[in-house]
């Protein structure tokens, strides 16, 4: 499989050098780098050769450009990787920003894994972790771990565990020296010792409490040794009072704070063992009224952006995180280029002082020089600028490269515009400078830096003229003028993160109900653009396999780019030929949901990390709430046809007992009967009965309400209630019979089956003198009447079954006459509604009328032509269909009944 498009140059022997450099070093990076070297000794392998005078010293940002494939050939270079693990750390933000830098000078591309903390305590953060099974030779060339931020729980056990299952490609430490592999550190006992020191001697404080990091963070251990050692030094005594334990995070600043001034003693400083926890610590302080610097004094320890932007901006140990990076990058680059020694750096830090300590207060002015003035200020930059230029723009600076050659000398020469001309070319090439710093990803701290070296060059004297306070006034414009960008520069980054989490907040809300793969990565190709990711990928692991990828997106300047359908090893991180152009930075994520690991996301950008965090976790609750969508619909799908199969058995016994149960011999005297019940495909419970008795017969017809199986039983209760009764009382009136039936239905329905069915039913008992006596509660009787040829409608008066358990008071018996060749006519609910489709039901009035156009054909002819206009005028059978048509014919001898 490929690999990330992140190019070196071909290779070329390089002549010896500082870990594998491909040029010779000046001399004064030569002589910084031996001094660097822990124990102030070169190991045998690095040669330091100063450069020939006739060769130029090649500028790698010159030289080298990412360089893409060929089309249609899968990757062949590489880049390397670094493992951080807080994506919200401001320190590891700009470490990261720096050996980005120092990679990029190289040619090379940076891979920045994202995961936690190495052993983390948290099942669902640890998770994430996986995104470091995935560095591999198969992705990149070696990897730089940001060690002492990994080891906060699994301590340096922990790291070296990491480092052998990374085996296959070399490492680099950062921060923190894991055995059998090079390391780049600070001299972080040391520094922190400086710091206590600048409290005690220049402050005079002795009361200085400490917040330090986990115990089993060699960092922190480090940090608390030069804490104790500052205070041996000056005859302190250590109070254990004072001391608390810190996670290198804001709260844990707050709750160290918190439990130092619980323990009620009394301290004028704090110390802290990283900025995070300081300003925690300056936040607690403020909250008890305790004013800082005019009470307590308080000191961090890193110097990152934050701490210039507190409300005192923060005095700290500033890491020399640029020739970190750099020297971290070089070394893996010399490991990578076949060099197996190993080597162990070990840099100085600085303190620098602000507000916090009450030293950003001061306005003491450096001593003028005792030199005479001898020539003008223009003249004497003109006459020192070539040596000013190598002492305010170093070589061993890494950002040499960009300020020996252009930035350097253009502000000189404006100047020197400026002192000669006074046309305000100094400060709008400071402005220049300024953008084009920041387009070059180099900290504005630099040209601030430049800016306090040049006047500390004027300060010194050594020209004449009233340029003096020309030139106080010119630095004063300066620094006001870098201030204002800087604030501008800040707004417009608070203007585009709130813009961005307005987005954020609109994307998240579609992903949200991207319940599939399909929908999910639509929405993904639809909403990274908008969130500034220019280049991205999403792949997953397909069925659960977590050694493999299968990509779901990849984009491309923000459009879709085709890759290979086809799973992948995920030691390959990404699918092969992808990305097409080359990028300078990604950063990956594992994409997971609580502490299952669902794939992995990359993205590079204008986008801050940031964003491919929340996407990271965006995507994961997506894909978990689009699995338990899937999994509910297969259930309900499950459970829709195991309802289907046991309604479709159902209805099979429903329709067995309603046609098993329809009667088989319709013959009574004096009456000439036809009759047919068809079920719907959702049999409901129409019922209808003929049971002849001495002197006439008994009729029965009803609707149990609903449909199948259970309905099938209740008119089968009704049936077989009816039968019995009649069997045992033939002679009782109907209105007695529908009263007994209700009440022996009742209890069955109620307190039995638990159900709550209800029926239409009416009973009618004809007599062979042609009277009808009926009760009970259906649809209007229908008669036809062959002396006037005319049907007319008689209602049903009473109630339905099964309601309540004494129907008494609402059951009683009508009477009508029969004459020879009059047509009574029964149906159910079934024929009157049935809908056509214009949503109209059949009705009564329809009933009639077939009955009346037909009322001279026999009974049977009578029913198939009422079921045939109810099929032509509904397209759908709903209900059951019942009809029963019966003619009198006359009494059978002169006795009535």
């Amino acid at each position: 499989m490929g690999s990330p498009p992140i190019p070196k140059p071909a290779h070329v022997e390089p002549p010896p050098t500082w870990l594998g450099l491909e040029t010779r070093l000046p001399a004064a990076r030569c002589a910084m780098l031996s001094r660097l070297v822990d124990g102030h000794r070169a190991p045998p392998f690095l040669a330091f050769h100063p450069p020939d005078e006739a060769v130029a010293v090649t500028q790698a940002s010159e030289a080298r450009q990412p360089i893409a494939p060929p089309a249609g050939r899968s990757r062949s270079r590489k880049g390397i990787a670094l493992l951080v693990n807080d994506v919200f750390s401001t320190y590891q933000a700009t470490f990261r920003s720096a050996i980005e830098r120092a990679a990029r000078r190289h040619g090379y591309n940076l891979v920045v894994f994202m995961g936690r903390e190495i052993g983390h305590a948290d099942p669902n953060e640890r998770a994430q972790n996986a995104v470091y099974g995935w560095v591999s030779s198969e992705a990149v060339e070696g990897a730089l771990v940001l060690s002492g931020t990994l080891a906060n729980f699994a301590g340096i056990e922990g790291l070296q565990a990491l480092c052998e299952r990374l085996r296959s490609i070399p490492i680099v430490s950062v921060g923190m020296e894991i055995p059998g592999h090079s390391s780049v550190l600070v001299n972080n006992r040391r520094a922190l010792a400086r710091a206590v020191e600048h409290l005690i001697h220049q402050h005079q404080r002795k009361r200085i409490a400490y917040i330090g990091g986990p115990a089993s963070n060699e960092e922190a251990q480090q940090r608390l040794a030069g804490y104790r050692d500052a205070l041996a030094a000056a005859n302190i005594e250590v109070d254990e009072r004072l001391i608390a334990v810190g996670r290198f995070n804001l709260p844990s600043g707050q709750e160290s704070a918190r439990a130092i001034l619980a323990r009620g003693v009394d301290f004028d400083a704090v110390v802290a063992a990283n900025d995070d926890m300081a300003l925690g610590a300056m936040d607690v302080l403020r909250e008890r009224g305790l004013r800082v610097p005019e009470e307590i004094l308080v000191v961090g320890f890193d110097d990152t952006p934050v701490a210039r932007f507190a409300a005192r901006s923060l005095t700290t140990v500033a890491q020399p995180i640029d020739e970190m990076a750099e020297a971290g990058v070089e070394a893996l680059l010399a490991a990578t280029g076949g060099r197996p020694e190993k080597v162990r750096l070990s840099l100085d830090a600085h303190l620098v002082v602000r507000e916090s300590c009450g030293c950003g207060y001061a306005t003491a002015r450096p001593a003028a020089s005792s030199r005479a003035p001898a020539t003008s200020a223009a003249s004497y930059l003109e006459r020192e600028r070539e040596r000013w230029i190598d002492w305010l723009c170093p070589s061993a600076d890494p950002s040499a490269a960009l300020w020996r050659p252009s930035w350097g000398p253009a502000l000189l020469e404006a100047l020197a515009r400026e002192l000669e001309r006074k046309d305000g070319s100094f400060l709008l090439t400071v402005e220049g400078t300024a953008e084009e710093i920041r387009s070059h990803h180099v900290p504005l701290e630099q040209l601030a830096l430049f800016l306090r070296r040049l006047q500390q060059r004027f300060d010194e004297g050594g020209y004449e003229g009233a340029s003096h306070f020309d030139l106080e006034q010119l630095w004063m414009r300066a620094r006001a003028l870098m201030a204002g960008m800087t604030s501008r520069h800040e707004a417009r980054n608070v203007l585009d993160q709130v813009q961005g989490s307005v987005t954020l907040r609109a994307v998240a809300q579609r992903l949200s109900v991207s319940f599939d793969t399909r929908t999910l990565a639509r929405e993904l190709e639809r909403s990274l653009p908008e969130l500034g990711v220019d280049v991205a990928c999403v792949a997953l692991h397909p069925a659960a396999d977590p050694t493999m990828f299968r990509s779901l997106i990849a984009l491309e300047e923000g459009r879709p780019a085709p890759v290979d359908p086809q799973s992948y090893t995920a030691r390959s991180l990404l699918p092969d030929g992808f990305p097409r152009a080359p990028v300078w930075s990604l950063l990956v994520w594992a994409v997971t949901f609580e502490n299952d690991v669902l794939g992995m996301v990359a993205v590079s950008g204008k986008a801050p990390p940031l964003i491919g965090e929340s996407l990271r976790a965006q995507i994961g609750a997506a894909l978990h709430m689009g699995a338990l969508h899937a999994r509910v619909v297969e259930q309900t799908a499950f459970q829709e046809r195991l309802s289907r199969e046991q309604l479709a058995q159902e209805m099979a016994v429903a329709q067995r007992i309603q046609t098993a149960l329809a009667p088989k011999d319709l013959a009574v005297p004096s009456l000439a009967i036809a009759a047919r019940s068809e079920p719907a495909d959702e049999v409901g419970g129409d019922y209808y009965d003929v049971i002849p008795v001495d002197g006439g017969c008994w009729i029965g017809i009803g609707d149990v309400a609903g449909h199948g199986l259970m309905s099938g039983l209740v008119m089968l209760m009704i049936q077989s209630i009816v039968s019995t009764l009649v069997a045992c009382a033939p002679d009782a009136s109907p209105a007695r019979l529908v009263i007994d039936v209700n009440r022996v239905l009742v209890p069955n329905l109620h307190k039995r089956l638990q159900r709550d069915e209800h029926a239409t039913f009416a009973l009618l008992r004809f007599f062979d003198g042609g009277r009808i006596c009926f009760a009970g509660a259906h649809e209007d009787l229908v008669v036809w009447r062959a002396a006037t040829a005319q049907c007319e409608s008689i209602a049903t008066e009473g109630t339905w079954l099964g309601l309540v358990d004494d129907i008494a008071a609402a059951t009683w018996d009508k009477d009508l006459q029969l004459s020879p060749g009059d047509l009574l006519v029964l149906v159910t609910d079934g024929i009157l509604e049935s809908i056509n489709a214009r949503n109209e039901p059949f009705g009564m009035d329809a009933v009639m009328r077939i009955v009346g156009t037909h009322a001279r054909s026999s009974p049977e002819t009578i029913v198939d032509e009422l079921i045939s206009a109810v099929r032509a005028w509904a397209p759908r059978q709903r209900d059951d269909i019942t009809c029963l048509v019966a003619r009198y014919e006359g009494a059978r001898s002169a006795a009535t009944a």
